[in-house]
């Protein structure tokens, strides 16, 4: 089985979710990660690369990605910069393979062409889903949100992993109104890269709430 891992927004955890869940789960469960789309290059940013630094896993364990963009916006601007239009086909062909952990780029309506975002790309998969979310203020308000609109599409969604400041109050609130479970980083702050290593990351996440 594959998984999909959304965010509520940009900025919100998700390479550090994946990397958690790849150092933890992907030997026993067999996960490949898959970035399909990244944009952002010309300022470095390359999310399978970090996610394999912060797990500490072999090469073997990432799928290449498909589409990369120089500029830090939503594919579809990104792409189209570059003279180039996503292929919501070739992307629903590779997300069909099974044993992968797909990171989205940006929040759950974001824009892969002109025609479809990554829900499309779910309500046609129908990938079971993750979502990542900051823990602080106003993530219940985006997080509901983005929960009443994954299971108003009648997608199954398995958990909410929250990143930054503890914040149990925020974390029983959104499970209680969405019936979601909740897991946390308990770190302070969504972790600084530069300071992140694989042994922090292990002893940073909680499961549970």
């Amino acid at each position: 089985m594959s998984f999909f891992l959304c965010g509520t927004g940009t900025g919100v955890g998700k390479t550090i979710t994946a990397a958690a869940i790849m150092q933890r789960f992907a030997r026993k469960a067999g996960l490949c990660y898959f970035k399909p789309i990244q944009t952002g290059t010309e300022n470095g940013d390359d999310d399978c690369r970090t996610v394999r630094e912060l797990s500490g896993l072999p090469a073997d364990f990432f799928k290449a990605t498909l589409f990369a963009f120089k500029a830090a916006l939503s594919p579809h601007r990104a792409a189209e910069l570059e003279g180039e239009v996503i292929s919501f086909s070739l992307l629903m062909d590779a997300v069909r393979a099974p044993g992968l952990l797909i990171e989205g780029a940006g929040g759950l309506l974001v824009p892969i062409n002109r025609q479809f975002t990554w829900l499309d790309l779910l309500r046609e998969s129908q990938l079971p889903v993750i979502l990542s979310a900051q823990s602080g203020l106003g993530t219940i308000n985006h997080s509901l949100l983005t929960l009443r609109t994954l299971k108003g599409e009648g997608l199954r969604v398995l958990a909410v992993v929250f990143c930054g400041e503890l914040n149990p109050d925020n974390m029983r609130t959104v499970t209680d109104f969405s019936g979601v479970p909740a897991v946390a980083f308990d770190g302070g702050s969504i972790p600084d890269l530069s300071r992140l290593d694989p042994q922090r990351l292990l002893e940073d996440f909680i499961y549970g709430n």
